[in-house]
């Protein structure tokens, strides 16, 4: 009914004409599930105390720093 819902909406999502939009797109729809997975995992493992101790800013640091900088 959600997606009914939207598309009804005086307001409906817009599509995006960018090819690299469109490509992270039809990379989200191929591993939905698989990406959904690692969400609740990541959740379950937070509520737990479970993780990393670093910052989003540090883990994205140290992968910038591993593949050379950017």
């Amino acid at each position: 009914m959600k997606c009914y819902a939207r598309a009804m909406s005086s307001n409906p999502v817009k599509r995006s004409t960018d090819p690299e939009e469109a490509e992270v797109d039809a990379y989200i729809a191929r591993n939905r599930d698989a990406l959904n997975a690692s969400i609740r995992r990541s959740r379950r493992e937070v509520a737990e105390g479970i993780g990393d101790p670093r910052s989003i800013d540090e883990i994205i640091t140290d992968g910038r720093n591993r593949r050379g900088g950017a």
